[in-house]
């Protein structure tokens, strides 16, 4: 009769023990293994954006190299038109045809290195813009990396916590 009663005791437990080996174990299993995937995934994206980002650092380092070598050549810039102004004042006092013939050449050279001026000068600007669209995209890829650090680290504590549970029931 005691031994009856025990197993009757006993029968929601068995019962119990049967669902968690039957259906419980088998979905937190499914669900840790997706979820490692999930973090394997993760892991991947993020050795790519951090790829990403050297590379993008890199392109900004060298426009930033640059730098020097544009504020150089705007000041030249400045210089030939400083040099312009003067000649034709002095030109204007000299008067006579020989000295418009040599005015004409000088004028010819002056305009060459004005268009080279201001090819340098859309160069630069353009070298600006990649500073610009470069520096844009190291903010995204650091807002992208620091997102996947959340995420990884709350796929982390959620597989803990679940585990966690799964241990307690298991002890119970």
């Amino acid at each position: 009769q005691q031994t009856h009663e025990k197993i009757i005791q006993l029968k929601p437990k068995i019962d119990q023990i049967q669902k968690l080996k039957g259906e419980d174990i088998p979905l937190l299993e499914k669900e840790v293994t997706s979820k490692t995937n999930e973090i394997e995934t993760l892991k991947q994206d993020m050795h790519v954006i951090e790829k990403q980002q050297t590379e993008l650092q890199s392109q900004v380092e060298q426009v930033r190299k640059l730098h020097p070598q544009a504020v150089h050549l705007t000041h030249l810039q400045q210089e030939l038109k400083k040099l312009d102004r003067n000649i034709s004042t002095e030109l204007s006092k000299l008067g006579g045809g020989e000295t418009v013939r040599t005015h004409a050449v000088v004028h010819k050279e002056l305009q060459k290195a004005q268009m080279q001026a201001e090819e340098l000068g859309r160069k630069m600007d353009n070298k600006r813009q990649e500073i610009s669209t470069s520096e844009k995209s190291i903010r995204e890829l650091e807002n992208r990396v620091h997102s996947l650090k959340k995420k990884k680290s709350w796929s982390f504590r959620n597989r803990f916590n679940r585990d966690r549970i799964w241990l307690v029931r298991k002890k119970n």
